[in-house]
């Protein structure tokens, strides 16, 4: 049987040695491994502070609600979606320098169900923009899963699911802006 060094040469066996060791190994951390660092909120980072991408999504936001409930087509809703700013912005930026964080306020509510949820979120979104965000919570009363586009207003889509059996389904669908817009 031959060894790597014969079947490979040097160049191979360099290579394997390279490549072999990823993060973990040689004390670096692993590869898939991304903490998030503290940045002040007032100051620009790609041409955008974190203060900046917090007030694009800010306000009160109506969007369409639609429950899964299986003997029926679905049960139509409207979801609010209000965010706002603590008295101090808390903002960070991943350690690859591509994704800020902001944390907000959240208060969720539907026009037929009332509240469902008053929390904090991490609201996220790429650096150097204040056009598209995302929060995903996953524990509460309901696991929220939503994608925010400002698009002269703010546009929610996404979903919601729950084990609140006072609710009328497990999931929801949120779509389209519905009402007004964001105030």
């Amino acid at each position: 049987m031959r060894s790597a060094w014969q079947r490979c040469g040097w160049g191979g066996v360099l290579l394997i040695a390279v490549f072999g060791c990823s993060g973990g190994q040689t004390g670096q951390p692993d590869s898939g491994f991304c903490e998030f660092q503290p940045v002040r909120a007032d100051r620009a980072i790609d041409g955008v502070s974190p203060e900046a991408f917090a007030a694009a999504f800010e306000g009160s936001h109506a969007a369409r609600l639609v429950w899964n409930v299986p003997e029926a087509a679905g049960m139509e809703d409207v979801l609010t979606l209000a965010l706002s700013r603590p008295d101090a912005t808390e903002a960070s930026v991943d350690c690859s320098h591509t994704v800020l964080e902001v944390k907000l306020d959240l208060e969720l509510r539907t026009s037929n169900h009332g509240l469902l949820e008053i929390r904090t979120v991490a609201l996220r979104g790429e650096l150097g923009q204040a056009r598209r965000a995302e929060i995903l919570t996953v524990d509460g009363r309901v696991r929220l899963d939503a994608d925010l586009t400002v698009v002269g207003q703010v546009e929610i889509a996404g979903t919601i699911r729950t084990g609140d059996v006072a609710l009328p389904a497990r999931s929801a669908t949120i779509s389209s802006l519905v009402v007004g817009g964001g105030e």
